[in-house]
């Protein structure tokens, strides 16, 4: 049997996390979102900003829905995958970010996109104002 041993990385005088240290190696961050469930559960999250963590939330390939101040993130195939509906992230979509969407199983809020394309962090309000729909 093999003992599995702690790695430790240096970076000039510091030791660091080897997930950490990964992460900073590609330019991965963590992100504020709100995740809403179709069957009405609103989370606050912190999430890895890698299309694998999206992905994983929606469960398959992810669609966006953009607007001036929030990203939707979903499930690209949920009708065809017969996802729930997900009423309150369909009003949210209607209501805060672009009219004629219908949106199917876990919706990933996060907040508009940045200068270079990247996602930003999602505004304080937006869970609670989830809440209210």
């Amino acid at each position: 049997r093999v003992k599995a041993q702690p790695v430790r990385l240096h970076v000039g005088n510091t030791t660091k996390n080897p997930l950490v240290a990964h992460r900073e190696r590609h330019n991965m961050r963590d992100l504020n979102a709100v995740a809403v469930w179709p069957d009405g559960g609103i989370y606050e999250i912190t999430m890895a900003d890698t299309l694998e963590s999206f992905q994983g939330l929606v469960g398959g390939c992810v669609q966006c829905v953009f607007g001036e101040k929030h990203v939707i993130y979903v499930n690209e195939e949920g009708l065809l995958q017969s996802l729930p509906f997900n009423r309150r992230a369909t009003e949210f979509a209607n209501r805060f970010v672009a009219k004629g969407h219908l949106l199917y199983g876990v919706a990933v809020i996060v907040g508009p996109a940045d200068s270079e394309g990247n996602n930003t962090n999602v505004h304080p309000d937006v869970a609670s104002q989830c809440v209210k729909l």
